[in-house]
């Protein structure tokens, strides 16, 4: 550009007027000589010296004749837009009018809070631009603005285990009926009453790793049904196959867990055979026994945990000696949220890369599902599950004792049981 020089015109035909001629002054190219001077050449051999276009020639031209000395190339860059105070207030106030939940466990110790999961940063941004359709907000400053200052607020994932009462209590309230007031003094305090028996397990879950602490605390829950073979093609749809179960029995003080695994061809899974289970490791894991005082944590399925044949069984470890205090302490349902449930999700997440053809596969992908402190697998056999049922119609009544709503069950004596309704 600074070889090209613009000069007035020189010399005029055909008698034209000067201001009404397009042409108003005249290009002069040069190139360097290699001693220091400019030598003039024509248009085509400037061209091809500098190999360039006439175009290109054409827009230098014109910034020249324009005033500009040096060329600035306009093109590509990104577009910065100077949003106003106004748009980022526009844009809190849009996502502060969608409604949300608070987390589902732990309220005390997490400001998260969640959107409703068929939602998305676009979808906010098409909404937003329904209710503004003035606004010049672009979709990727909204959703600079959603991160930046909302960094406590996510879209909650769909869940399939939720809460009746929750259930039952948002619905009422988003109903705004009569009801609305006191379904938020319930949920409200059903809330508390979880908070509250999260905040005891993690009580007695420190208390046990103690040094020198004399409480053992134990978290069982039994996994959910897995099939073998769990072949992918379309015939196995229409074939029975062989339900394989895992009762696993999670350790606090040392968070150890162990699996209890049968099939269905060796037992079902009824109070007796979880009794069974939890005899079996009672017995073989000496690190639950070389203390004295017991505390289980379980949900408040009443055919697993919440029955005569689990109370039995701690009498008569009561009455062995082996304990001198027992306490069995159930979450509120549909919150039931326990340390087995995370060594679950281990195994599930294995078990999802693997195929498994026989029971054995099963068992070796719960082996090897943690690499660091391994699950500790005990295989159920058909001698390991005893008759406690018959011992106990035999020698317990709870007729009058109402298990179903305990939510605190504790024994000190064989023969005497004492039952809270509420953790307080």
């Amino acid at each position: 550009m600074g070889l090209i020089h613009v000069i007035p015109v020189n010399r005029r035909r055909n008698g034209k007027n000067p201001e009404e001629s397009r042409r108003q002054s005249t290009l002069i190219y040069n190139v360097p000589d290699g001693e220091g001077n400019h030598k003039r050449v024509c248009k085509r051999k400037f061209m091809d010296i500098f190999a360039i276009s006439k175009k290109k020639i054409e827009i230098l031209a014109k910034k020249k004749k324009s005033g500009d000395t040096v060329y600035h190339d306009g093109r590509g860059g990104a577009h910065v837009y100077k949003y106003l105070d106004h748009d980022l207030c526009q844009i809190k106030e849009h996502i502060n009018s969608i409604p949300r939940d608070i987390g589902h466990y732990s309220r005390k110790m997490s400001s998260k809070e969640y959107l409703s999961p068929d939602l998305n940063i676009n979808r906010l941004y098409e909404a937003f631009k329904v209710k503004y359709p003035e606004s010049r907000v672009h979709r990727l400053y909204y959703r600079r603005v959603f991160l930046r200052h909302f960094p406590h607020l996510s879209f909650r994932r769909p869940r399939t285990d939720t809460c009746k009462k929750c259930d039952l209590y948002n619905l009422q309230i988003k109903g705004n009926t009569r009801d609305s007031p006191q379904a938020k003094r319930l949920l409200q305090l059903h809330h508390m009453k979880v908070e509250k028996a999260v905040e005891c397990l993690k009580k007695d879950s420190e208390d046990s790793c103690m040094p020198g602490s004399d409480v053992c605390t134990l978290s069982v829950d039994l996994q959910q049904v897995m099939f073998v073979p769990n072949l992918t093609h379309s015939d196995m749809f229409y074939m029975r196959q062989l339900s394989c179960y895992n009762y696993g029995i999670h350790i606090h003080d040392t968070s150890d867990a162990v699996m209890c695994f049968w099939h269905e061809g060796v037992g079902g899974r009824s109070a007796n055979n979880i009794a069974s289970c939890l005899f079996k490791v009672l017995n073989s894991v000496p690190d639950i026994t070389s203390k004295k005082k017991l505390i289980v944590w379980s949900d408040n399925c009443s055919t697993q945990n919440k029955n005569r044949i689990m109370i039995f069984l701690y009498m008569f470890l009561i009455g062995c000696g082996v304990y001198e205090s027992i306490e069995h302490k159930y979450l509120v349902s549909g919150h039931s949220f326990l340390a087995c449930d995370r060594d679950f999700a281990v195994i599930e997440k294995r078990a999802k890369v693997k195929k498994h053809f026989v029971p054995d596969d099963v068992m070796n992908t719960i082996t090897t599902a943690r690499n660091k402190q391994p699950f500790k697998v005990v295989q159920m056999k058909g001698s390991y599950f005893m008759d406690f049922q018959q011992a106990a119609d035999m020698i317990i009544n709870t007729t009058k004792v109402n298990i179903s709503s305990a939510s605190w069950i504790k024994i000190t004596t064989p023969g005497v049981i004492q039952i809270k309704k509420d953790i307080w």
